[in-house]
């Protein structure tokens, strides 16, 4: 749908997309809500960073000799069919070895040296979260507007407000899921709690934290969103 699009116009849009329409849950007992996949312990997959790895163990999933995943033959045909032959030649990694010389790629073949940190976070990243506490996502959303109007053609403003304001949508998914949760919860406890979830992410949607929990919950947030938006190896979370 973006091809021929700015890359970082590309990958806003379709961490947009995946924020938009990924399925979402609150798990029993959770009072920080936000998480990548609706079971515990599962995985997410990111082609576009490399796909050939991924194709080569698709079969040694459940039984490699760690992390081990069980893996539907469903999602197998899907990844074999769909995604990697979309992805082939198309990814970071493709894009990576196309800009190595004959000279670096035969270097790195024979372990003379090797190139690492090259398609994601790897615990070497951490954003400024003291920037998002202090302003909140509507301070930000509305920075960023400005930006766009003094400079319309900037791509990276362009994508940072796209990112900025479905980071705000995908929060209130989680306010309008918890409400949903709390309407059918017969445990007065939980229910309370779940509508608290539901009160501080529309908060946290709009406004700067003024309480702890609000500040854990948009932090965490956050987090998740960055792991959506990259093949999040170990984004540091740093200092809170």
């Amino acid at each position: 749908q973006t091809e021929g699009e700015p890359v970082i116009l590309r990958r806003a849009k379709a961490t947009a997309y995946i924020l938009e329409h990924v399925e979402i849950s609150i798990r029993d007992e959770e009072l920080i809500a936000g998480n990548r996949t609706v079971k515990p312990r599962a995985g997410i997959m990111s082609p576009e960073m490399d796909p050939y790895w991924l194709l080569k163990e698709l079969d040694q999933f459940p039984t490699r000799p760690q992390d081990r995943f069980a893996i539907s033959e469903e999602d197998k045909r899907i990844y074999r069919e769909e995604l990697f032959p979309y992805w082939e030649k198309r990814s970071m990694k493709d894009f990576i070895n196309g800009q190595m010389t004959d000279e670096v790629k035969a270097a790195t073949n024979t372990q003379i040296f090797s190139i690492n940190q090259t398609d994601k976070g790897q615990g070497h990243i951490i954003i400024d979260y003291p920037r998002l506490l202090n302003h909140g996502l509507g301070e930000l959303v509305a920075q960023m507007q400005q930006h766009c109007q003094q400079q319309p053609e900037n791509h990276f403003y362009q994508a940072a407000l796209l990112l900025l304001e479905a980071s705000q949508k995908h929060i209130l998914r989680y306010a309008e899921l918890a409400e949903t949760m709390a309407a059918n919860c017969t445990d007065a406890q939980r229910r309370e709690e779940l509508l608290t979830i539901a009160e501080i992410s529309r908060h946290n949607a709009q406004h700067k934290p003024q309480t702890f929990w609000q500040a854990c919950q948009l932090f965490w947030y956050m987090n998740i969103i960055l792991q959506y938006e990259s093949n999040a190896s170990s984004l540091s979370l740093g200092r809170f």
